[in-house]
């Protein structure tokens, strides 16, 4: 009774050890995979110092921190939900007439791909 006992606390400690090795291993070949396919192309990008320095909390010198009180954010909320007012943009071309948040952040991504397309 007692050999039988001892024979499978030994499997049993056998079969353990084998699937904590297994883990290991896999373990070991995640993080390899996601080191050479994506950390390692990460840091070689152009804007990786950008996206590190944002990762570690430091601000460039043309970046602030902005922080919202919960009347600031009372105030968002009621404009959103109630924007009636039209808004009218005038331009050196045209009048733009905006009439919600939506109509606004257009013209916003508008203007900006314009200066970029007329960069290049």
């Amino acid at each position: 009774m007692i050999f039988s006992i001892k024979v499978y606390l030994n499997n049993f400690n056998i079969e353990h050890t084998i699937s904590d090795t297994k883990q290991e291993i896999d373990n070991q070949y995640n993080e390899y995979y996601f080191k050479t396919n994506f950390y390692i192309p990460y840091l070689s990008w152009d804007y990786a110092k950008f996206f590190v320095k944002h990762e570690n909390n430091i601000l460039d010198q043309w970046e602030y921190i902005i922080k919202f009180t919960q009347e600031d954010l009372e105030k968002i909320e009621n404009n959103i939900v109630t924007w009636t007012n039209n808004l009218e943009i005038k331009n050196d071309e045209s009048i733009i007439n905006i009439s919600n948040p939506k109509d606004a952040w257009k013209y916003f991504l508008k203007n900006k791909f314009s200066k970029i397309v007329s960069n290049f």
